[in-house]
């Protein structure tokens, strides 16, 4: 028996032999002889028994005996698979057993068991000692003993025999089955087999038999006719699926049964539902073991799929042949040896030749002239390495004549060779000619560009530079042949320093940041315009810039790119600069204007900003200052008078002037004390002003106000201030005017040295002569005052004319002679000199009336005027002057009586004479 291991054989012995009949014949082998007969599989199970000595049943029911006889079963399995025919044992407990091995084709699958019995009586004592240890009861213990069969060791070999004969009988059996199973799973393999093939293939396919009936069908046939294979089995073939050779003598069975072993076709089939199906049939014949034909097998693959693509391809075929024909370009269908097998029509319009001149020929030969042979082969041999190109260049027709052209070769391929080439040449000549237009034009574009008043350049849609002009050259600096071609906004450099966006990348993308870091920004339509300041211009000075940017479209409307202008507003910004400044400003002092002071006003509000004080000056005098020293002089007096009060507060402070000669402060969170100290601080800083003896003193009438609550209006405020200081005007008015006086008549005096007595020697002459004539006391004393003051309207004339050593010219005595009338405004302010003012406007009249300013005659000029006219006259001439030395007295005398009747009276110069010859009376 050979030895095997039983794990490399897939089969169990319960799988190959039916343990049932099994067991029967065991129990006849029992009931014949006595002897227990087991089954044994290789884990030492039993699988079929018959009989079986009681005591080995009280064994198995002990867990240590149970063991024991289980390693005894193992042991002589083992045992067994090492004898070709039995092995005889004597179990643990003594009981004698033979076992021989069932195998099949080598391998053993399981044990044959037979025995239990004693070959001589049993020691009762060895066995009660046994149930002891086995818990046993002694007596059921020994009376299983008892039935256990003695019988001789001949006897039992004989059985032995049998049993390995049994159990070559049973291996037998178990290879007859094993053999059939293993036939039945080929065969079902098979089978299975030939219908996933069946079922599988990508063919539908039916089995019709010789009586034409559909015997089988797969899933794809179901589906291909639109008969189920339950609706098709069993009915005739042509009610399912017909086709028109059905019926005929080419019916497809009726050929395979005329002989021919394969039948192939291409035919449209019917289906139940009327649907046509057009198909590649193949049919061949089915045998029986005998060669007799059976039937067919027609197998159908649905070619509708490619009945399209094949109607398709004829299509396209006549669609590109029109194509061909038809197109607008000239085409030649070449070998792959360049050799011409067909042209269009308009090839042969183009070129000039016919198909029968040129096919055969080499196209580069025909077509290249000699300077361009070379390229043409070269770019022959390209498009067979590369599969196409594409070129300008000239061909040559016929005719000689030179085409421009556009060249488009492309290798044609069959079954991934080249077979050939397509070239395809269309006429440039009006694309040439349009294009040398365009760079015309686009040279006179950027010629007007360059000479455009304005900083220019324009951007492509890549953002590089294509145009820089002059003006944006002299602006920045750079020069075109550093910029152009530049892109990755090169062009912010000269204007911020750094590259960045500016305004023309609007045009493609709204940045939101970037329109930020515009001042203003406007969008009109398409065309974006701003300004901003651009840091780093003019080496860093910078400037304020102007800017527009625009779309550039080309004549699709598709964006090709941008252009900016630039103008230098900086000039421009500068003057609203200084109009924002005079809006808020006086412009004569610097200080803030009325509408400013206002419009502060109606922003404080007290319950926000208070306390709230209001101050309000006047400046004393300014009037008389204008009429008696000019408009200059006053508007210097008014810009001292700011200075002074500007510099008394802070520089946050609304210091205003609000009119003429009046001022006002506005401070938010100031009480009336810190108001009052100011306006205090401001009458020392006049006071300290007016030390220094300017030519006129200054004089600030001063008022404030303060409000504390809310209900309280910031106008109100400001009328008790302007109250306050109108109260304080009126207080010093008179003082002021006469002090103003005083001033402009010590200037006088001071800037006109030479005549210094002069006025007291007139105040003689003019008191001796009233004297004379018996005036009364109110008549000398105006008498008085006008010899003082007469010529007090001298501190408006310039001292350009006042002391010109030669003699005046026109114009420089008519503005001379505007002295009465400005002595006349002077005095109508003082009230001291109101009462002689209408004499100081007269006292150059003439007796005749050709003096000034009124013209007057005779005695119509009052006779103050007339006395002081002669005795001014007299001291002028007997005194020096720059341009000219004293007259004596008698020359002076002779003088006056020369110019009595027509300048002087002559009644009045006959008494001065008089009294000039009793000069010892004038000094009593």
């Amino acid at each position: 028996m050979s030895q095997s291991n039983p794990k490399d054989f897939h089969y169990r012995f319960e799988n190959l032999v039916d343990l049932r009949e099994l067991h029967q014949l065991q129990d006849d082998f029992w009931r014949a002889t006595g002897y227990t007969c087991a089954i044994v599989n290789t884990e030492g199970k039993i699988l079929a028994k018959s009989g079986g000595a009681a005591i080995c049943n009280l064994h198995q029911q002990h867990e240590v005996a149970a063991s024991v006889c289980q390693e005894n079963y193992l042991f002589l399995h083992r045992r067994a698979t090492q004898s070709k025919e039995y092995v005889v044992h004597r179990c643990p407990f003594g009981l004698v057993n033979a076992a021989s091995s069932i195998s099949i084709e080598g391998h053993h699958l399981a044990t044959l068991l037979v025995g239990q019995v004693f070959f001589e009586p049993p020691q009762i004592n060895d066995f009660v000692e046994q149930a002891r240890e086995l818990s046993c009861d002694k007596s059921t213990y020994l009376q299983a003993l008892s039935k256990v069969p003695v019988v001789t060791e001949e006897e039992f070999l004989k059985v032995a025999d049998y049993l390995v004969n049994q159990a070559r009988f049973i291996s037998l059996l178990g290879l007859q089955n094993l053999q059939k199973k293993e036939l039945e799973q080929k065969l079902e393999v098979e089978k299975n087999t030939m219908q996933a093939i069946f079922n599988g293939s990508g063919d539908a396919i039916r089995i019709i038999n010789v009586g034409f009936e559909v015997v089988n069908q797969n899933p794809q046939m179901d589906s291909l006719s639109g008969a189920s294979k339950s609706q098709a089995v069993g009915k005739l073939c042509w009610e399912t699926f017909n086709h028109h050779f059905c019926g005929t003598d080419q019916c497809i069975l009726q050929r395979i049964l005329r002989g021919e072993t394969r039948v192939k076709v291409e035919v449209e089939t019917e289906r139940p539902d009327g649907r046509k199906v057009p198909v590649s049939l193949i049919a061949t014949p089915l045998k029986d073991q005998n060669g007799t034909i059976t039937g067919v097998i027609e197998s159908y693959r649905d070619i509708t799929d490619r009945k399209k693509a094949e109607e398709q391809l004829v299509r396209q075929k006549k669609y590109f042949e029109a194509l061909f024909r038809a197109s607008a370009d000239a085409i030649a269908i070449l070998d792959k040896e360049n050799r011409i097998t067909d042209i269009n029509p308009r090839f042969q319009e183009l070129f000039r030749y016919s198909l029968d001149e040129i096919k055969g020929l080499n196209l580069d030969q025909l077509l290249a002239p000699p300077d361009k042979l070379g390229e043409a082969q070269h770019l022959t041999r390209q498009v067979l390495e590369e599969g196409k190109i594409m070129h300008e260049s000239l061909r040559m027709a016929k005719d000689g004549r030179l085409i421009p052209v556009l060249i488009r070769n492309t290798a044609i391929y069959i079954d991934n060779k080249i077979a050939g080439i397509q070239a395809i040449y269309t006429d440039i000549t009006k694309h040439k000619e349009t294009e040398k237009n365009l760079e015309e034009a686009h040279q006179r574009l950027l010629d007007i560009i360059d000479f455009l008043p304005d900083a220019t350049f324009v951007i492509d849609q890549d953002g590089k530079v294509i145009a820089w002009n002059k003006a944006i050259e002299d602006m920045t600096g750079v020069e075109k042949e550093e910029i152009l071609g530049k892109g990755d906004y090169v062009y912010a450099v000269p204007f911020y320093g750094r590259r960045r966006p500016v305004l023309i990348d609007l045009i493609q993308a709204y940045n939101p940041d970037l329109a930020k870091t515009y001042v203003y920004i406007e969008y009109t339509d398409k065309t974006i315009i701003g300004e901003t300041f651009a840091p780093n211009l003019y080496n860093g000075k910078g400037a304020h810039l102007w800017v527009k940017a625009s779309p550039l479209y080309d004549s699709q409307g598709h964006l090709v790119g941008a252009i900016e202008s630039i103008r230098d507003i900086s000039k421009r910004k500068q003057v609203e600069e200084k109009l924002k400044y005079l809006s808020i400003r006086d412009k004569l002092t610097g200080l803030y204007n009325r509408n400013y002071f206002e419009e502060e006003m109606r922003r404080i509000k007290i319950d926000r900003h208070g306390p709230v004080s209001i101050i309000v000056c006047d400046l004393d005098g300014l009037k008389l200052a204008n009429d008696t020293m000019g408009h200059d002089q006053g508007d210097k007096y008014l810009k001292v008078a700011a200075q002074i009060i500007k510099e008394v507060f802070r520089e946050t402070d609304c210091v205003a002037r609000i009119g003429g000669d009046e001022f006002a402060v506005l401070l938010p969170f100031t009480g009336k004390a810190a108001a009052e100290e100011a306006c205090h601080r401001i009458r020392v800083a006049v006071s300290r002003f007016n030390e220094s003896r300017p030519v006129i003193p200054l004089h600030l009438s001063i008022g404030t106000a303060t409000g504390h609550e809310p209900s309280q209006s910031i106008n109100d405020i400001f009328k008790e201030a302007d109250n306050n200081m109108y109260r304080e005007k009126l207080l010093s008015r008179k003082s002021n005017r006469n002090a103003l006086v005083r001033a402009l008549t010590a200037a006088l005096e001071q800037r006109d040295f030479n005549t210094q007595g002069h006025s007291q020697r007139l105040e003689k002459y003019c008191v001796a002569m009233g004297y004379r004539l018996g005036l009364s006391k109110n008549n000398l004393d105006d008498l008085r005052l006008l010899a003082q003051f007469h010529d007090i309207g001298k501190v408006g004339i310039s001292d350009a004319i006042l002391f010109k050593p030669g003699p005046l010219s026109l114009g420089e005595y008519e503005k001379m002679k505007m002295h009465c009338e400005i002595g006349h405004r002077i005095a109508l302010s003082s009230p001291d000199l109101a009462p002689i003012a209408d004499l100081i406007l007269k006292h150059h009249e003439w007796w005749n009336g050709k003096g000034y300013p009124l013209g007057l005659s005779g005695e119509d000029i009052p006779l103050a005027c007339r006395i002081l006219a002669i005795a001014d006259a007299y001291d002028a001439m007997t005194s020096d002057r720059p341009y000219r030395k004293a007259l004596t007295r008698q020359e002076a005398v002779a003088e006056l009586k020369r110019c009595a009747g027509t300048q002087f009276d002559p009644d009045l110069v006959n008494v001065f004479i008089n009294l000039i010859n009793k000069e010892t009376q004038l000094e009593t």
